[in-house]
């Protein structure tokens, strides 16, 4: 038998120091804190997906959590599912998590309150694309025609059925589904327009404009303030320019944060950990999603129309952030 060579015996060293930090990173976590968990998501080509897809890995390579990102329909069901306890984390913007928590709009006649917030992701931006030779300039363009609001559910189907709505705008046909399908449609010619919500640049409008020409809209200023005036959870914005390839001016519309949720009952120290990991891996969320330079702490002063989370509100307080008194859940115990 020939003798190891010494490269084959470094690699075995290797080999069990690598299973030796695994093992010694799991042994450091509580007993009483999961293996792994899972987090709720949204539509493939969401860049809430992205998002997720970067934090997965912090809490892989902080906290050594085995971290699994599955694709759902959006905040509405992460809202649900988080409530039940079918999914331990998840994303949702302020809106349905507003309306799911007190019970109300989509969530009538059923409280979603066992949800609380861990920290704000990013702000989120009303915006849809066109093919760039399209004479759709407004979403009073769209009565009579197919437009793609993702998923059912989801952030834009959520605020552009409101929106149609309110300014009394009658699509031929909504469709729900992917950003994948809807940027394949738009490339065969036969969807005029898909919306989003969603932070900057998103990503599947970027990947569209590799192969095609398309217009980036917004909501003019005057029709923004008209429309968040019955939802208080919204915002003015600004797409700057340069956002979107041939983008050269800015594009006015409305914003919505996205905020990272979870059960009550979620252990208090390991949403402690959760929280303090991804404020210390911001730019390795920012590799994932630009938006996510947003992710400080001090931002949470956008977020607390709903509870959040004991353990986070233990790490902010550390920070010395002033949180109003709606922000502290029930459960919370200085």
């Amino acid at each position: 038998m020939r003798p190891i060579s010494r490269r084959l015996w470094l690699l075995a060293g290797v080999a069990i120091l690598l299973v030796s930090g695994a093992a010694l990173t799991r042994a450091a976590n509580p007993p009483h804190w999961p293996k792994g968990v899972t987090i709720g998501g949204t539509n493939l080509g969401a860049s809430a997906y992205a998002y997720q897809v970067a934090w997965a890995k912090v809490l892989s390579d902080r906290l050594g959590l085995q971290a699994q990102v599955e694709a759902t329909a959006g905040p509405v069901a992460n809202v649900q599912l988080i409530n039940s306890k079918q999914t331990d984390l998840g994303s949702a913007s302020m809106g349905p998590a507003y309306d799911g928590f007190l019970g109300q709009g989509w969530a009538r006649g059923k409280r979603h309150d066992q949800i609380r917030i861990l920290f704000p992701m990013f702000p989120s931006y009303w915006q849809w694309w066109v093919p760039a030779k399209s004479a759709i300039r407004h979403v009073k363009d769209l009565g009579g025609l197919d437009v793609a609001l993702s998923g059912a559910g989801s952030t834009p189907d959520y605020y552009g059925r409101k929106m149609f709505e309110l300014f009394g705008v009658k699509p031929r046909r909504i469709i729900n589904g992917s950003f994948t399908d809807s940027n394949n449609m738009i490339r065969d010619g036969i969807l005029p327009a898909s919306a989003a919500f969603a932070g900057l640049p998103h990503p599947s409008a970027v990947e569209l404009q590799t192969t095609h020409n398309i217009r980036v809209l917004g909501l003019p200023r005057a029709d923004a303030e008209r429309f968040i005036t019955g939802f208080p959870e919204l915002g003015l914005g600004v797409i700057p320019p340069g956002t979107y390839k041939g983008q050269d001016a800015p594009i006015e519309t409305i914003t919505v944060w996205f905020v990272m949720l979870a059960h009550k009952d979620l252990p208090e120290d390991l949403a402690y950990a959760l929280v303090k990991a991804t404020f210390e891996s911001r730019q390795d969320l920012i590799r994932g999603l630009k938006s996510a330079q947003e992710t400080v702490a001090e931002n949470i002063a956008q977020v607390t129309a709903l509870p959040l989370h004991a353990g986070a509100v233990r790490y902010y307080r550390e920070r010395g952030i002033v949180l109003p008194p709606k922000a502290f859940p029930p459960e919370y115990r200085p």
